[in-house]
């Protein structure tokens, strides 16, 4: 791969997973609702370090229209595009390029107090989504029937492994999910 190749390739993977998340979120009305976020979620790990806070800020995905508010109110999306994600030493020994990954995605969502929501792709295989398999049912629903196999060795929690575009495609986007959570917030 040429210089700087990486980058341009990670940055596509970023703006397939916007589009792919609007077109759900919308109900396929619209493919931006959702777009790379600044210096691709680095913006808030430079303040997080300066001591600035996140000002509800965090990972690669940011909302550009109100209709994916409720989704990014609840998750740090994180994307990522490698060569192998070395998904055999994730599942039996918890280690890898998966777990380091998932630490660092789980590290910047408990910042901002959101659960992580990590998306991955490995050359020669489809996307996946990665989520805590306690977060998956109250927030999506009956997610059983998508879930190819169950982490037991990342972070102490059990962390669900799904199709990306079979999840999306076999569960239709409800807000109101993420809203109920809104409400019992204090209005400022």
């Amino acid at each position: 791969m040429r210089a700087g190749g990486g980058k341009q390739k990670g940055a596509a993977f970023e703006r397939k997973i916007c589009m792919a998340l609007s077109r759900w979120v919308s109900h396929g009305k619209s493919d931006s609702c959702f777009w790379r976020s600044a210096m691709s979620g680095g913006r808030a790990t430079v303040r997080y370090a300066a001591g600035k806070g996140h000002d509800g800020q965090g990972g690669d995905i940011a909302a550009t229209d109100p209709l994916g508010h409720a989704l990014l109110s609840k998750f740090v999306v994180e994307c990522k595009r490698v060569a192998d994600l070395n998904l055999r030493a994730a599942a039996i020994k918890g280690i890898g390029p998966l777990r380091e990954y998932w630490d660092q995605v789980s590290g910047d969502a408990k910042r901002v107090s959101k659960e992580p929501k990590p998306i991955a792709c490995q050359n020669r295989f489809p996307t996946l989504l990665f989520l805590r398999s306690s977060s998956a049912q109250p927030h999506f629903g009956m997610v059983s029937q998508f879930e190819l196999v169950r982490f037991y060795r990342l972070d102490g929690h059990r962390v669900s492994m799904f199709l990306f575009e079979e999840f999306l495609a076999g569960l239709p986007y409800d807000a109101t999910r993420f809203q109920q959570v809104e409400r019992l917030r204090p209005k400022r």
